[in-house]
């Protein structure tokens, strides 16, 4: 039978100055009412757009119809539905411009929001790229004289005494019209234009004509004809050299339209594309303080020593549970540490040293009148420590200055020092939840304890209390595995409210984590992968352990990846 959870040396205290305050945001900025925001405001993105597409297509169609558009024999006037539609796409663009001005004010969610920003700026771009194609094609005129030029009619000669020639004004689309027909003639002719109906309708000519000229030399016509087919009639006397050009050009009105219709669209991207960039530039900035932010809560603080101005250590504070575990480890680390604390104490004031590595954890030296204080970090120095280390020295110098001063290296009097540098871990923010994973265990297969890590660096977590929770995870592992290995449980109580430890077994080593409060969401599959981890770096030495820890020095490190993956990933404690 399983054994009964012993009686807790001492239970750690309530959070009290950890506690999770509530949020103080207004109800209105809550995430949830920020994403059911977005929805809709999707949806009325969309709804909108309908909206106006089909009231402008409405308007399309009635300028269709009052063009006077027909379809035998073909005939829809360009413009009529091209201005029209240019209108329906200025519209939309602007409309989606704000709209997505509105998304990007509500989206709170940087990496949704950089992904907008970035999606939005392209099609900006685009817009800007295209709108610019279309400004130098046609507001270039020689690009525009060049179309004329091709639309011209060659120079004809008549030596005839009556002669007609038809000709069409406009297109089935209307884009191009005559503009300009001139006449030169060796003597006086006389000229004429009429319309295809009245040329039916009087052969010879002798019907109404649009416009007449009579005895003339030199002459030219510059109005702009209807649309439709008419024809050019010359009388002149015998061999009389006439010759006659018809000139065509691209409507005016639509050059203007695909010119000035560009402009207001680059122009309106531009000043859009300028603010999605300032609001990238921002959202940028945000994210990386945020994302620095979030490593500054993945530091653990491995080790506290109050250390003498001559490098004599006062005293030390670990946040292992049993620091001699690693004892070859922690005397060359305080080896380093004093020798760089003599050293920065040989240098003058301009140069003391205040931080050194130590393979791949940081050391931060703060120095006092008589004593300095080293803090190793692994991970990156936290924000505030450099503050809390100078008020915790401060503390030490003016309650134990007097002693310091000609200290003869008796640790008796100065006892309470290493509570007092065992405050130094800094508390989280308060809109932070507090990690219920309290100690992580690593156990071999045959129930030997291997090596253990713990987020709290309380002076009051000693060698009894490891001991206590130790002999509680093996005496009741051991029994399942040694009589049924297929019973193991996977979460066993400890102590009383929510406290609980969490198992994951491996092949040849099971781990084993002590939460104060729910199950973080997703925790037991980081407790699965860092075990695959250790049974991949160490399986060989884990086979056939004898209890040596020389070749399992980075066991501790690995361990500490659980804690430093959930303040990375900011998971609450909750299922």
């Amino acid at each position: 039978m399983a054994a009964q959870p012993p009686p807790r040396g001492q239970k750690p205290p309530p959070p009290q100055s950890r506690h999770v305050q509530a949020d103080e945001t207004s109800v209105d900025d809550h995430p949830m009412i920020r994403r059911n925001r977005l929805d809709q405001l999707g949806t009325a993105t969309n709804a909108t757009v309908a909206v106006e597409v089909l009231l402008l297509t409405l308007w399309m169609i009635d300028n269709i119809l009052k063009s006077g558009a027909t379809s035998s024999p073909f005939y829809l006037p360009i413009q009529s539905f091209l201005f029209p539609l240019w209108i329906m796409c200025l519209v939309v663009n602007i409309s989606l411009m704000g709209l997505h001005v509105v998304k990007l004010k509500w989206t709170m969610d940087e990496r949704e929001k950089l992904y907008h920003l970035s999606d939005y700026s392209t099609g900006a771009k685009a817009v800007i790229i295209i709108a610019i194609i279309f400004i130098v094609l046609f507001g270039y005129q020689p690009f525009i004289a060049a179309i004329n030029d091709q639309l011209q009619k060659p120079e004809t000669n008549a030596k005839v005494l009556d002669y007609g020639y038809e000709f069409t004004s406009g297109d089935a689309f209307n884009v191009e019209y005559e503009y300009r027909i001139n006449i030169t003639a060796s003597a006086p002719v006389n000229v004429s234009i009429h319309t295809k109906a009245d040329v039916d309708a009087h052969p010879n000519y002798d019907g109404t004509p649009i416009v007449h000229q009579n005895n003339t030399t030199e002459w030219s016509y510059d109005e702009r004809l209807s649309p439709g087919t008419y024809d050019l009639h010359i009388i002149a006397a015998n061999s009389t050299k006439v010759t006659y050009t018809v000139h065509k050009q691209v409507d005016p009105f639509l050059v203007a339209m695909f010119l000035w219709f560009p402009v207001v669209f680059m122009i309106a991207n531009i000043g859009y594309g300028i603010y999605l960039w300032s609001e990238h530039r921002k959202t940028i900035r945000s994210f990386v303080s945020r994302e620095q932010a979030k490593l500054q809560k993945a530091f653990v603080i491995e080790e506290v020593f109050l250390i003498y101005r001559d490098g004599r250590l006062i005293a030390h504070n670990t946040r292992r549970l049993k620091a001699d575990v690693d004892k070859d480890i922690l005397t060359g680390m305080l080896t380093a540490v004093q020798n760089f604390v003599r050293e920065s104490f040989q240098k003058d004031e301009d140069g003391i040293l205040d931080e050194m590595h130590y393979g791949n954890l940081r050391v931060v030296i703060e120095n006092g009148p008589y004593a300095n204080m080293a803090v190793v970090v692994n991970g990156p120095e936290p924000k505030d420590i450099r503050n809390r280390m100078k008020v915790i020295l401060g503390e030490i110098h003016q309650t134990y200055g007097a002693y310091l001063a000609e200290w003869d290296g008796d640790t008796t009097a100065l006892a309470e020092c290493k509570k007092i540098i065992g405050e130094i871990t800094p508390l989280p923010p308060k809109n932070i939840a507090e990690d219920p994973v309290q100690e992580v265990f690593l156990f071999h297969r045959d129930n030997r304890f291997i090596s253990h890590v713990t987020q709290r660096l309380g002076p009051d977590v000693d060698d009894e209390l490891l001991k206590e929770t130790t002999d509680y995870i093996m005496d009741t592992i051991g029994h399942a595995l040694r009589y049924d290995p297929g019973s193991a449980p996977h979460s066993i109580p400890y102590g009383s409210g929510s406290w609980h430890i969490l198992i994951e077994y491996g092949p040849d080593a099971y781990l084993a984590a002590m939460l104060s409060g729910p199950e973080p969401r997703g925790f037991r599959t980081e407790m699965h992968n860092q075990l695959d981890e250790i049974h991949m770096a160490y399986g060989q030495i884990l086979y056939n352990w004898g209890g040596e820890m020389d070749g399992l020095k980075d066991i501790k490190r690995m361990l500490d990846g659980l804690f430093i993956k959930l303040r990375l990933s900011g998971r609450p404690g909750r299922r």
